[in-house]
């Protein structure tokens, strides 16, 4: 008797606990949704009302009182460390609003960009169980044909036509133009380099679809799977953007080594049999729009556009050493930044008082030592760096699980985000790439957090003989 009662108070206890971890993962679920349908709201309802920016962040504050409230929270390495990072920048742009008279409100946003969207390591893994990833996956499969629809109407339609109209009412923006002519697709994003990494996640997540056994599949129908890849390839392809064919093809690589990583041959042989179909896809875009994708093959191929890569890449890389003064506080946290700008604008201030003639790189990484000053500046660099290799390992070891536990998307998904992760776009525009990017290496950790429950339970420990991350 005594034992059926403690087993009936653990049962609900459970049960209590997985409702607290489901309501979390609704939260950051609706938050995942406003960053996807924001840019949508700013473009074609709203145009001009810039504060719709930062919607998002609305859910997901709600998601990070309710996480913490419940003791819903991964206390890793990653956890700790980000109190660090916090603790750091906190007291650089103290020490910019004391000693080089930096604006407070453009000091308050760059503290935003760099740290609002940081708990997102840390409290999505600790309730992202294999449910509410199916769910995750789930939804995002169920937006792919609708959005590619939306892409394409962007890519053969006119610049000044209503679908290409940018949130600041201005529907001719060099933004959404290939060699000022040709439309590039942005789908509900407000910009072209957020879609990218958009596409990128979403060729992920089909190829994982694919490296899972039909009967685990988020759906088990393998026509709809053929018709998301077929949509997703041609999206890409007519996309007019060199960085989502490069994302989508790192996605389809990181397939390639999962297959590789099981030594399967079938399995080698059956996605070899899939990568033959490519040119095939690549031929069917280029008969939907021919137009569009001899531009982009002019954007690989001409030396000029070549040699714009490689300066490109080399600073994003290395540019932060190379391409910098030494700097003990910087210029400002919110280095070059539009939303900080704003705010100051808003308090008739200037942000960047005394740095009126300073260029601003384009990049994020040298921009993080131009603001932040060359030791702190080059932390966030580093653990940028850092970070992305310890998502890289994780994946590894998240598909590498033996059986159910296994999260075939994990080596996709690490492929496509970490370049973003380690030298995109990640701090400049904070509120739509670094919530994509955090969301899919945060759902990665939950996959070894859960490892030894595919269905629900409590997140196991990181044990030495496991994995640490």
């Amino acid at each position: 008797m005594d034992n059926r009662f403690l087993s009936s108070i653990r049962r609900e206890r459970l049960k209590v606990r997985m409702e607290r971890l489901d309501a979390v993962a609704t939260l950051f679920m609706i938050f995942w949704i406003t960053v996807i349908f924001q840019g949508a709201i700013r473009k074609w309802l709203l145009p001009g009302f810039q504060i719709l920016y930062f919607i998002q962040d609305v859910p997901i504050f709600i998601a990070y009182v309710y996480a913490i409230a419940n003791g819903i929270i991964w206390y890793g390495g990653v956890f700790y460390f980000s109190i660090f990072f916090a603790f750091i920048l906190f007291l650089q742009s103290a020490l910019q609003v004391i000693f080089i008279n930096y604006d407070m409100a453009a000091a308050l946003i760059g503290l935003h960009h760099y740290l609002f969207y940081l708990p997102m390591i840390f409290l999505i893994p600790a309730c992202m169980t294999h449910r509410n990833i199916q769910k995750f996956i789930r939804f995002n499969l169920l937006t792919i044909l609708p959005m590619s629809m939306l892409a394409f109407m962007q890519v053969i339609s006119p610049r000044n036509a209503w679908v290409n109209q940018t949130a600041a009412g201005d529907d001719v923006g060099q933004a959404f133009s290939v060699d000022g002519v040709l439309a590039r697709s942005s789908g509900t994003f407000n910009f072209t380099l957020p879609f990218s990494v958009w596409c990128g996640i979403m060729v992920a997540l089909v190829i994982g679809e694919w490296l899972t056994p039909p009967e685990r599949r988020a759906f088990r129908s393998r026509a709809f799977l053929i018709l998301n890849s077929v949509a997703m390839l041609i999206t890409s392809a007519t996309s007019g953007s060199r960085t989502a064919v490069f994302l989508v093809l790192l996605a389809v690589v990181g397939g390639f080594f999962a297959v590789l990583i099981r030594s399967n041959l079938t399995a080698i042989a059956g996605y070899a049999s899939m990568l033959l179909i490519l040119p095939l896809l690549v031929g069917l875009a280029y008969f939907l729009a021919p137009a569009n994708l001899n531009t982009l093959a002019n954007r690989f191929t001409e030396k000029s556009d070549q040699q714009e890569m490689t300066f490109r890449v080399q600073n994003m890389t290395v540019g932060f050493i190379t391409d910098t003064q030494f700097s003990l506080l910087g210029k400002g946290i919110a280095a070059n930044i539009p939303a900080a700008q704003a705010a100051a604008n808003a308090f008739n201030s200037d942000p960047y008082r005394g740095a009126d003639n300073f260029e601003y790189a384009e990049w994020d990484n040298i921009r993080a030592v131009q603001g932040l000053g060359t030791f702190v500046g080059t932390i966030v660099v580093l653990s940028r760096y850092v970070t992305s290799i310890i998502v890289l390992f994780a994946a590894y070891k998240a598909y590498a699980l033996p059986g159910i536990a296994s999260f075939t998307h994990a080596m996709p998904l690490a492929f496509t985000v970490v370049p973003t992760l380690a030298i995109g776009d990640m701090i400049h525009s904070a509120p739509v790439q670094a919530p994509q990017v955090l969301y899919c290496a945060a759902m990665i950790c939950s996959a070894l957090l859960y490892r030894r429950e595919a269905s629900a339970s409590v997140p196991m420990p990181l044990t030495e003989s496991t994995a640490r991350v």
